[in-house]
């Protein structure tokens, strides 16, 4: 980000930063066995409350991923919301 904004000659604070999720903390929030899995976890459910937001290419991405392994995002989905009640 640094040095995106050295070439554009722009200094941007903090607060100008929109904060987006992508597709590595999916992953991760999928994956318990990952050690970034936890605080993925915290950052996916964090959604609706923080001002974060989901990058739109990173569940295209995810689904496209998990169906090249045999993974449905569908059933991913649905068992995740069931365990998060």
């Amino acid at each position: 980000m640094k040095m995106l904004t050295r070439l554009l000659n722009i200094s941007l604070a903090e607060s100008d930063v929109m904060p987006v999720l992508d597709t590595v903390v999916l992953f991760a929030t999928a994956d318990e066995g990952d050690d970034r899995h936890h605080k993925a976890s915290s950052y996916t459910q964090s959604l609706e409350k923080k001002n974060l937001y989901l990058a739109g290419f990173a569940l295209l991405e995810f689904d496209i991923v998990l169906k090249s392994r045999g993974y449905s995002l569908g059933i991913f989905l649905t068992h995740a919301l069931r365990c998060s009640r």
